[in-house]
């Protein structure tokens, strides 16, 4: 459990500096050779920031229920200097004793010391009650129908549905964003709360998922749909159907601190874990932009399911972690079933 929770902080650490400095190549676990000595083994760095494709800062991250000490530290500047990287950022969940204090100090800004650690709901820089304790979980099937419908003439796919793809991104919206059939149906079930309230509970179903991009006075939308040959051409309407089967099951959430010595938290970790049935972690990353104003950074997931959370009535998708970012990514799927879940 120990190595579980050292290497969850890993991935908290790496996915809340994301959000801190969304320009950067941020990545865990990195493997460095010894400038001086080649013939060593390379040495592990937790957490660490590139820029330029060059390593520029390094994390130790220490998870042990105590303080570390003098000669742990001793042991990092010395990494520090292996692997030749100007900066070090330690991590701890108890804080530092004050001989590593007085030590980095007289190092300078090189060093930095930070902690993560737990805090008390009243602590919370949001409501608790904001994140609910039940989740919907939903089992993707077969697809039985697919049809998009254009406002004019396009030629049509030679292929079967059961050929077709359903992950294949055939769907653009005005920012850019690519979305699969897959997709668009997470667009419409979780974007709306009252769709997916009508599926029953506990068995098998049919469903069609309607997405209309028609607008108040008829005219079409500027979202996109792809034709088998790879053009693009507004769309009027989408109907896709495929089985589904929704199950209810129950999430713990708790807020992580994340603050430089001596200062105010600066950011913040609401992580939610659940595991009654397929073992899920949600980091949603969270940071202070202004007095009473904040940013959470798009949540990231660990485990095979896909996540949806639920603020204010809406569902906001998110992301599966990767120890290395990846633009563009989609998250990896099985073959036999696709599982959703909105918090």
């Amino acid at each position: 459990m120990r190595n579980r929770d050292w290497k969850l902080k890993e991935k908290i650490v790496t996915v809340l500096e994301r959000l801190l400095d969304e320009d950067a190549r941020i990545e865990q676990h990195v493997f460095f050779p010894v400038l001086e000595d080649e013939t060593r083994e390379p040495r592990e760095c937790d957490v660490v920031i590139f820029e330029n494709d060059k390593p520029t800062v390094i994390f130790e991250i220490q998870d042990r229920g105590k303080k570390p000490s003098i000669n742990e530290f001793g042991g990092w500047l010395v990494k520090m200097e292996e692997v030749g990287v100007k900066h070090l950022v330690c991590v701890s969940g108890t804080g530092f004793p004050s001989s590593i204090m007085k030590k980095a100090d007289k190092i300078g800004p090189s060093i930095r010391l930070l902690t993560l650690k737990e805090l008390e709901r009243n602590m919370w820089p949001i409501p608790s009650t904001v994140f609910k304790t039940e989740m919907i979980s939903l089992e993707y099937f077969k697809m039985t129908h697919a049809l998009t419908d254009f406002p004019h003439l396009v030629r049509v796919n030679p292929k079967t549905v059961s050929e077709i793809d359903p992950l294949e991104q055939v769907y653009r919206f005005p920012d850019g964003r690519l979305l699969s059939r897959r997709d668009l149906v997470d667009y419409v079930l979780f974007s709306e709360p009252k769709v997916l309230e009508k599926i029953p509970f506990n068995q098998q179903t049919s469903l069609v998922a309607v997405f209309d991009n028609r607008n108040p006075d008829g005219t079409v939308g500027d979202v996109q749909g792809k034709d088998h040959v790879g053009n693009w051409f507004n769309l009027r309407e989408v109907r896709l159907s495929f089985g589904v089967k929704k199950t209810i099951r129950t999430i713990s959430w708790k807020t992580l601190g994340y603050q430089q010595s001596g200062q105010k938290n600066h950011a913040w970790m609401i992580l939610g874990n659940s595991t009654d049935g397929e073992p899920v972690d949600v980091l949603a990353p969270l940071k202070r932009v202004a007095p009473g104003r904040y940013k959470m950074g798009i949540p990231s997931i660990i485990g095979n399911l896909g996540v949806f959370i639920e603020l204010d009535g809406k569902g906001y998708p998110t992301k599966h972690y990767t120890s290395k970012e990846r633009k563009n990514s989609t998250i990896s799927q099985r073959d036999h079933e696709q599982s959703r879940i909105r918090i």
